[in-house]
Formats: structure tokens, C-alpha cells, sequence
């Protein structure tokens, strides 16, 4: 896959890194080779929304660190994004951690990267 090149299927997801960005700015990079996936944030006091129903990225438990992706849903423009991912509460209570995204604008192939953590 090529950066920058936009996917809509789910067959186009079999392996590789995604940057995907939802409709509330956020972005997830995804390595779907290793199961891993780091949100990035929106910074709404440098982004400009002009339609007030777009909803706002709030801050997350682990943003801007690797995070194992235990099942991953059907990744398309348009539709939001379920996530299963390794338990990040209190491991004694707490099996896995389920994330919905907002709807998914865009999906792009990167070339892989990890930063020591």
C-alpha cells in the first residue's frame, strides 16, 4: 500500500499500518500487523469546527500510547470504528475495554513506525 492511499473495504485492511482520522478530529494509527493501535487526540483550541454537531474528542485512559487491539471491527468511511482492546482499568474488574469511535473520515496507509515507549 502507498501513504495516502484511501481504502473504503474491509479486504483492504488485511495487514500493514492505517492512519485513520474520525469525525470528532481524532486520529488512530493502527498496525494491524501487530494488533496495535495509539489514539491521537483532536487539540480543539487549534482546530475551528463550524458545525456545532460535530462532537467534541475528549481524552482518553493511555492516548498517545500503544494499546493491544484484541478484535477490531469493520473499518469503513462513514461508519464508526469498534474497538476491543486489552483491559485498561484495574485488571481485577475490568476483562477488556470497548471503544466505539465517531464515524470515520479517513482511512491512510503509512509506512510503519514505532517509537520506543
Amino acid at each position: 500500500m502507498r501513504c495516502n492511499e484511501e481504502h473504503e473495504s474491509e479486504q483492504d485492511h488485511a495487514g500493514g499500518q492505517l492512519l485513520v482520522v474520525t469525525r470528532s478530529g481524532s486520529w488512530y494509527h493502527i498496525d494491524l500487523d501487530a494488533m496495535l493501535l495509539k489514539r491521537i487526540p483532536a487539540n480543539h483550541d487549534q482546530l475551528f469546527i463550524a458545525d456545532t454537531s460535530t462532537p467534541i474528542s475528549q481524552p482518553l485512559r493511555r492516548d498517545r500510547e500503544w494499546i493491544r487491539i484484541i478484535n477490531l471491527g469493520r473499518l469503513a468511511l462513514g461508519e464508526r470504528l469498534e474497538l476491543v482492546l486489552e483491559p485498561l482499568g484495574d485488571p481485577r474488574v475490568v476483562v477488556v475495554t470497548r471503544r466505539l469511535t465517531t464515524e470515520v473520515v479517513s482511512i491512510i496507509a503509512v509506512e510503519p513506525h514505532h517509537e520506543e515507549s
